[in-house]
C-alpha cells in the first residue's frame, strides 16, 4: 500500500485498470477525456511524473465505419425539401435516397430526371485563364 501510494496509483487504478489488464492480458479501453486537473492546479498532494505528463487526444474507438456499423449509422443522403415531420403531407415523399453522398454518372441521372428542382453548374474554366472562376 506504501508503495502504491508512493507512485500515485488509486484503488480505482487497482480495480479499473491493473486487475484488468492482468486477467485479460491487454489494456483497458475507456471513454475520452479526463477530468483530473493539472497538477499545479490542484491542492491534492501528486506524485512528481504527473508534473511531466503529456496531453494528447488519444482515441480508442476505430473510425466510424458505416459498412461496419450499419445498425447506428449510415451514409444514406436524401435531397429534396424536408416538411415538417409532425405532419404526414404527399410532398415530403418528394425526395431522392442516395446511398452515399458522393454522387456518380447514374445519381446525376436520377436526380436530373426526378422532376425536382435542379441546377447544374460548370466549374470548367480556360487553362489560359480567360474565364474568371468568379
Amino acid at each position: 500500500m506504501v508503495q502504491q501510494a508512493a507512485f500515485g496509483i488509486s484503488a480505482e487504478d487497482v480495480e479499473v485498470i491493473i486487475v484488468p489488464m492482468s486477467l485479460a492480458g491487454k489494456e483497458p479501453i475507456f471513454s475520452m477525456g479526463e477530468d483530473t486537473p493539472l497538477p499545479f492546479l490542484t491542492e491534492r498532494p501528486r506524485v512528481i511524473h504527473d508534473y511531466f505528463k503529456q496531453r494528447f487526444a488519444q482515441i480508442t474507438n476505430p473510425p466510424i465505419d458505416s459498412l461496419r456499423e450499419g445498425v447506428v449509422m449510415s451514409l444514406d443522403t436524401y435531397l429534396g425539401a424536408k416538411g415538417n415531420i409532425l405532419k404526414e403531407e404527399a410532398q415530403h415523399a418528394r425526395q431522392i435516397k442516395l446511398d452515399s453522398p458522393l454522387i456518380n454518372e447514374a445519381n446525376l441521372k436520377d436526380i436530373r430526371e426526378s422532376g425536382l428542382e435542379n441546377y447544374e453548374l460548370s466549374l470548367l474554366y480556360s487553362a489560359d485563364g480567360s474565364i474568371s472562376l468568379e
